[in-house]
């Protein structure tokens, strides 16, 4: 019974741990994934100005990060499975001594009815951190979800007109750009300044 009151609450206390390690995850990998979609919409003008060491760099400390927190999530699920197997035997354990410390005679019958039952419940709890991990990853999708259908609409670009002379002056302002900065190929260089 004491170990049980014990086991209910740890449980709970490490599902708000994982809870909480999750959206951190969740977070991360959203980070390095906006990372990686600017890198690959942008791997011309990466390459062009040698910005591989600075983006890599980057990405490196953003998948750094992302394994930390799932070391910190599989520790703390990898605690909860070992609670969880070892917490029947031991209420089985404190049960059969609770019986003996009260000058009771154990029969063998009544022992191995004892510790099966307790193997039932241990085949049942066995599941159930596999249950609270899955619990909590629809409860953060869920919530994910609902935090992306209750934003607000995007405003149309179409009242917005852009006239060719403004085009024109961009793509002008662009080439200078491109032309003036330095890069580490002089094929490279001419390339652009023929853009």
């Amino acid at each position: 019974m004491c170990i049980r009151d014990r086991v209910i609450p740890f449980t709970f206390g490490m599902t708000r741990i994982m809870i909480h390690f999750s959206k951190q995850l969740l977070s991360a990998r959203d980070e390095r994934m906006k990372l990686i979609t600017e890198v690959f919409s942008n791997v011309k003008l990466i390459k062009m100005n040698a910005w591989e060491n600075f983006f890599q760099t980057k990405l490196a400390e953003k998948r750094h990060n992302e394994i930390n927190l799932l070391r910190k999530l599989w520790l703390n699920e990898t605690i909860l499975n070992f609670v969880m197997f070892c917490a029947p035997m031991a209420i089985a354990t404190v049960v059969l001594a609770y019986y003996v410390y009260q000058d009771q005679i154990l029969k063998a019958n009544q022992a191995f009815a004892i510790i099966s039952t307790f193997s039932i419940v241990s085949a049942n709890l066995s599941q159930f951190p596999e249950l609270v991990t899955k619990l909590t990853e629809v409860y953060l999708s869920l919530s994910r979800i609902t935090k992306f259908l209750d934003a607000s609409e995007v405003e149309s670009l179409e009242n917005d007109v852009i006239d060719d002379k403004q085009i024109q002056d961009f793509a002008v302002y662009l080439s200078l750009i491109h032309i003036s900065e330095p890069t580490r190929q002089a094929e490279i260089s001419y390339a652009v300044f023929c853009l």
